[in-house]
């Protein structure tokens, strides 16, 4: 059997750590393999970390990500994790994680790969789960983003970041058109029309372009609610 770790020594260790500029600094970088690779990896120890633990985590995390005190494509990671486990055992925060991901894809242009398919993931994981109770945010998100993402689209052939990517815009149709309704008297919204319809064409085109990847139909009256 595989040696268990105990958890409440690691993670108040590693909570120390991030709250010190100073260490983290140091070992920063090493304590967040190991709470990536044998923690937050480990599905059994999700049960035992606590909703103000994840809380804590998430929120550090968010904060460190812009610091730039540790490896970007690590604090994805965990970030990616972080957020599906918040999602299962802890709790999102809407307003905070909008306003995160919003900074993160103005920049787009700055970061790697490896970066943008963690945090695209993590932005679909987080969308997905908050969409029905956060409509308007959403659309607002993605049409004030809407250059960014062509942007990712023109500039990337990462296979993954391109479906993911399908898979956001997906969402997005859904979300100001469920069911396929197109009149704002059956249930369509857009935080702003006019950068709906530019946002729309886009979608519509990348949708026909890559059928293959979404493996769904293509007829709009058939996309379905959130």
């Amino acid at each position: 059997d595989a040696v268990r770790l105990r958890l409440d020594l690691i993670i108040d260790r590693v909570l120390s750590i991030l709250k010190d500029r100073y260490i983290l600094v140091a070992v920063g970088t090493d304590f967040s393999n190991v709470l990536l690779k044998l923690v937050l990896q480990v599905r059994q120890y999700w049960l035992e970390l606590q909703p103000g633990q994840w809380k804590q985590l998430l929120f550090l995390y968010l904060k460190i990500y812009f610091e730039q005190l540790l490896d970007p494509v690590i604090v994805s990671r965990i970030l990616q994790e972080l957020i599906s486990g918040s999602i299962l055992q802890g709790r999102l925060y809407p307003r905070k994680l909008f306003s995160f991901f919003n900074k993160v894809f103005e920049s787009i242009r700055e970061l790697n790969s490896s970066v943008i398919e963690s945090m695209l993931i993590s932005l679909n994981l987080f969308c997905l789960h908050v969409a029905p109770s956060c409509r308007v945010q959403l659309c607002h998100f993605g049409e004030s983003l809407r250059n960014s993402f062509i942007y990712l689209w023109s500039h990337s052939n990462h296979e993954k970041i391109r479906e993911e990517l399908i898979l956001f815009l997906h969402l997005l149709l859904r979300a100001h058109h469920p069911c396929g309704v197109s009149d704002q008297t059956e249930g369509a919204y857009a935080y702003n029309w006019e950068h709906w319809k530019v946002c729309f064409i886009i979608c519509r085109s990348l949708w026909f372009e890559t059928a293959e990847v979404v493996n769904c139909s293509l007829n709009f009256h058939l996309i379905g609610p959130i």
